[in-house]
């Protein structure tokens, strides 16, 4: 499969909308109270590629790193589809978040069957759908896909309209737009079943008016999520009209990991790496039921001094069907903890590690975005590594020093290296003398336990003592040598970590923008003033050159490549929730790629 590096947006190249006369499906309305008899005519398109122009670098990276991909079959199921209109404010300041809810109604799902393959649903027929006397042309529309139990429509009766409702909160009259899409799904569990548990959620994507991902600016672009719709007087009038077309795009993030290949420890050739497993971590709880474009006319102006790109959107246009004015990709939004993710984040257990990698097995997530000021390690949702290093055995480091690994032996060795030192510095002191003149002492002198710590996981402690075999070479000072063992080994080995059966944890934040429209500290003139220790993100530049750097957004697929592994990781997952660290900073330890699919794919690399 080819694989879109970047935020392809899942409504990239959006549906295939099929127009022909065989495929048109016309929709009578549910027994209804109004009276009237009306027709508008649409189609909603589904996140895949554009079947036109194939593009795979919508946000312009130049290197292969970015590109839209359909992704798996069971990411396009239709289960249910819904039309929800609300009617423009007359006010003359007023946006699309000030219209007012009109009227729901269900859609049928048959025509988003694909022909060729039953199992893909791409595209939309056109859709002739009967509506009530209360809704005008000009009024805006919302396609929603897969309501799992994040909705709830009741149909039409004699005496009462179709009705919705979220949660158990009602959509009447006095609703917004902008209080449906900020309304909240929540989940505490990992891969935030709400958004895909009968099939995913999928809502309007938000399209902009002006071409992005190039140095010209965005100068009074504007954004769209809801469209447009025509009134039609007949159903013929309907049929012969261009249909309103809608773009949609999944509520949700998607993660895949690569296999690890065939590299080794430092690029050694001999110590051997597998991937024992890998799960995403401190992923968010919450999430807006329909993506923000709060911040919209703050987001174009952001252009990287060094990178050179207005990455707010997109430069592809959107060409199936006739997208009018607005067909341009966005790709970033606001979250509903964008300035304040303490807390928010539901943590990895050990049973979410698994070993399938590839495209075949992604992990899902809410969209998780952020401020300059809150891009810290404890805010960025992140992809865990457990590898293997070796054939197994357990592996130890001293003193936090990874350049240098040692086996169980080679700790036994440097325990029985302390001891001996602190039993020569008796004897030359003449707190001890030993039997015979000529005596030596070595590591077969001692009883060495090398074992993990009871209470702290990840730790070693090592024991030793004089064998009763060996006191007999000394002539005086015995109790004073053997009180002095055990805290000469203590002090030469403080801090000595333990690689359970050798395995290793790696942490990776996940990359947004990352390195190709938001690169950082690249030594590069235009990059004033240049980051620094203490001052990672000079505030001068810190949103114009690397907001959105990392996070991650919904209908955007990260895909996880590693390149190297340059040192052991954590013996243990290290608890990153009250980690203020900056994601990026002056030392880095592990070389990697991401990748972001359409699905919008996003790579980067990490020296670990």
């Amino acid at each position: 499969m080819k694989k879109l590096s970047f935020l392809a947006l899942a409504a990239a190249g959006l549906l295939m909308v099929g127009c022909s006369s065989d495929k048109d499906v016309v929709q009578g309305e549910m027994p209804n109270v109004e009276n009237g008899e009306q027709f508008i005519s649409l189609s909603i398109n589904m996140p895949t590629q554009n079947s036109t122009t194939r593009a795979t670098d919508d946000n312009n990276y130049e290197d292969g790193k970015f590109d839209l991909n359909d992704g798996l079959p069971s990411e396009y199921a239709v289960n249910n589809a819904y039309l929800i209109l609300f009617h423009p404010s007359s006010e003359s300041n007023a946006t699309e978040d000030d219209a007012t809810f009109v009227a729901v109604y269900d859609v049928n799902t048959e025509p988003w069957e694909d022909a060729n393959d039953p199992h893909v649903t791409k595209n939309s027929a056109k859709i002739i759908k009967k509506v009530g006397s209360t809704v005008s042309t000009g009024d805006l529309a919302l396609a929603i896909l897969n309501k799992n139990n994040l909705l709830t429509f009741t149909p039409a009766t004699a005496t009462e309209p179709a009705k919705i409702a979220v949660g158990s909160t009602a959509i009447t009259t006095a609703t917004t737009y902008k209080d449906f899409r900020e309304m909240i799904v929540e989940t505490t569990t990992l891969g935030a079943a709400p958004m895909v548990g009968g099939g995913f959620f999928m809502a309007n994507a938000p399209l902009t008016d002006t071409k992005g991902s190039t140095l010209s600016a965005m100068t009074n672009a504007k954004i769209r999520t809801l469209i447009p719709i025509t009134v039609y007087e007949t159903e013929a009038l309907a049929q012969a009209a261009e249909p309103a077309h809608i773009y949609v795009e999944r509520g949700m993030a998607k993660v895949t990991m690569n296999a690890l290949g065939s590299i080794t420890l430092d690029g050694d050739g001999t110590t051997t790496l597998s991937l024992e497993g890998w799960t995403v971590d401190q992923t968010n709880k919450k999430s807006y039921l329909i993506r923000s474009t709060e911040s919209h006319s703050t987001f174009i102006t952001l252009i990287n001094q060094v990178a050179q790109k207005y990455r707010y959107a997109g430069q592809v246009e959107i060409t199936e069907g006739v997208p009018g004015d607005y067909k341009y990709r966005t790709y970033f939004a606001k979250d509903p903890n964008y300035n304040n993710n303490s807390g928010e984040f539901t943590l990895a257990a050990a049973t979410d590690y698994t070993n399938a990698v590839g495209d075949d097995h992604p992990q899902y997530c809410f969209e998780n975005t952020f401020d300059v000021a809150h891009q810290t390690v404890q805010n960025t949702t992140l992809v865990r590594l457990k590898v293997k290093v070796g054939t197994g055995d357990d592996l130890f480091i001293v003193s936090g020093n990874k350049s240098t690994i040692y086996k169980e032996s080679g700790v036994k060795t440097l325990a029985a290296n302390a001891a001996v030192t602190a039993i020569q510095s008796a004897i030359t002191s003449g707190t001890a003398t030993v039997a015979s003149t000529g005596t030596t002492f070595d590591e077969s002198d001692f009883d060495i336990t090398v074992a993990e710590d009871a209470t702290n996981a990840g730790q070693a402690t090592v024991t030793l003592a004089l064998k009763s075999t060996s006191e007999n070479k000394f002539a005086s000072g015995l109790p004073t040598v053997q009180a002095a063992l055990q805290p000469a080994v203590n002090t030469a080995l403080s801090d000595v970590a333990i690689y359970k059966g050798g395995i290793s944890y790696y942490t990776i934040r996940i990359k947004h923008f990352g390195d190709q429209l938001t690169p950082w500290h690249t030594g590069n003139a235009a990059e004033t003033p240049a980051p620094a220790v203490g001052n990672i993100y000079p505030t001068e530049t810190a949103t114009t050159n690397w907001l959105g750097r990392y996070g991650v957004l919904r209908n955007n697929w990260y895909d996880i490549k590693i390149n190297s592994i340059k040192y052991l990781g954590d013996p243990t997952p290290k608890d990153y929730s009250n980690d203020p660290t900056t994601d990026d900073e002056l030392d880095g330890y592990l070389s990697a790629q991401i990748h972001i699919l359409s699905w919008a794919k996003r790579t980067q690399s990490w020296d670990l």
